[in-house]
């Protein structure tokens, strides 16, 4: 029997909220020199994604010292232990919207202060989550069911990856403010990078082949796939960044050709794109997809996408790479007010927080 609770039946995956709202935020502000609107827009979404953080993570606090038991079962959860590592994630994006967004407002060394912290603190979220999902798989003592294994699996890879949206920004800033460290920001975050993207490629191979030889999953599981497309672009920014770093310390001589291998990398999203339109448009058809905060996969994924897209329109400006990512951008756009204005609803009807209580709480009443 399901009841409706807001702390007991926060789920994992709320800060994917923040991660996408700031992520369109950055990307706004990406725009403003086109469309001077769009500045105004970024400031906005950056306060939402703000104030989501800090509620997000205070609820987070009280759910685990109130109800340590219901936030232990999502971590012992095959698909919501993934989302626990979103925390470090949405540490992540609050870090590139202080660079990108609030820096207008306050001093560079307040910046640099600022961006290291969230930073470090991103990198201790990442590492220890990553080892606890990774870990969990292999000593599990049970075979799981074809439908628990989906592209939520992919969140340890992509917050690896992640990490490096608010390392570059920090890198960039230690050039100034502490030179001698500057190095080894640059070989955390190509740390970070390896591990991530060789995760990716490692996780999202069997959970491919677990999609082509079982049942394909339920509608309430497909945002997941956005995930899949999160990892491609995260791959192909992060590797576009790390180019351009390594040219700063004079350890490359160009970035040529890590342009053109993030462009081949980011290439693959797009077939990403279409198998994600063609699987919603047959569960649509088929069983419906009713809004979940699992929608909240959709926006993130897009926004790292579209930001890596930002960037290989800067090393090939065109008129196909900047038509690409002013398509993306609008799409995410309009993604983004339709799952915000559903996320508001479901937060005053209470259907977010549905949730099966655990077998003690079951007796007690």
């Amino acid at each position: 029997m399901q009841e409706k609770h807001p702390i007991k039946y926060f789920a994992p995956s709320w800060p994917a909220l923040v991660m996408g709202t700031g992520g369109l935020g950055n990307i706004l502000w990406k725009w403003q020199q086109n469309f001077l609107p769009a500045r105004y827009g970024a400031i906005l979404l950056a306060a939402i994604a703000l104030v989501s953080y800090v509620i997000i993570t205070i609820i987070w606090l009280i759910r685990w010292a109130r109800y340590t038991g219901y936030a232990v079962r999502d971590l012992h959860d095959p698909i919501a232990s993934n989302f626990y590592v979103t925390t470090g994630i949405s540490t992540v994006i609050i870090a590139t919207n202080v660079s990108n967004i609030w820096s207008t407002w306050m001093k560079p060394s307040q910046v640099y202060g600022v961006c290291l912290t969230l930073w470090i603190i991103s990198c201790l979220i990442v590492v220890l989550c990553t080892f606890y999902i990774t870990s969990r798989h292999y000593l599990a003592h049970r075979a799981y069911d074809p439908q628990m294994i989906n592209f939520a699996w992919l969140m340890a890879p992509i917050a690896n990856m992640a990490v490096q949206l608010a390392g570059c920004p920090v890198f960039n800033m230690s050039l100034e403010f502490a030179p001698d460290l500057s190095l080894t920001i640059f070989v955390v975050n190509t740390l970070f990078f390896g591990s991530g993207f060789f995760l990716f490629i490692f996780v999202s191979a069997f959970v491919h082949s677990r999609f082509v030889m079982a049942q394909i999953s339920s509608p309430a599981t497909t945002p997941t796939f956005g995930i899949f497309l999160s990892a491609v672009g995260l791959a192909s920014g992060t590797l576009h960044d790390l180019g351009e770093n390594a040219v700063s310390l004079h350890l490359l001589s160009s970035a040529d050709l890590i342009y053109l291998l993030s462009t081949a990398i980011w290439g693959f999203g797009l077939w990403i794109i279409g198998i994600i339109f063609i699987v919603c448009i047959y569960h649509a058809k088929h069983e419906g997809m009713p809004f979940k905060l699992s929608w909240w996969a959709f926006t993130f994924p897009l926004a790292a996408y579209t930001i890596a897209g930002l960037k290989v329109s800067a090393a090939y400006p065109c008129a196909l790479t900047f038509g690409l990512a002013l398509l993306l951008t609008i799409l995410l756009a309009v993604l983004w007010v339709y799952i915000f204005a559903n996320t508001l609803i479901g937060i005053g009807n209470g259907s977010l927080f549905l949730g099966t209580p655990l077998m003690r709480d079951t007796e007690d009443t």
